[in-house]
């Protein structure tokens, strides 16, 4: 089994480092998994929505700052790493 791993952040601040937050986010939590639990990186798919589909609707909420884990489906990748500031 697979597990997606999706990073989130808040509405504040502009779209390009919230790509990237939610980008590191989501990879830290693999890294977690990876270097203290042992489970192997080729058992996680990366993804990051930035300051899309928030569950909070305010422009600043730790409720939006989040990593969610699913169960990946046959065929998802890992995002590749943001571009751009």
């Amino acid at each position: 089994m697979k597990l997606l791993v999706i990073g989130y952040t808040d509405k504040t601040g502009g779209e390009d480092i919230n790509q990237k937050l939610s980008f590191q986010r989501a990879n830290a939590a693999i890294d977690y998994f990876v270097n203290k639990q042992g489970i192997a990186r080729d058992r996680f798919v990366l993804n990051y929505k930035g300051k899309d589909d928030n569950i909070v609707e305010a422009n600043s909420s730790f409720m939006n700052r989040r990593v969610e884990f699913q169960v990946a489906k046959p065929g998802d990748t890992d995002m590749p790493a943001p571009t751009g500031n």
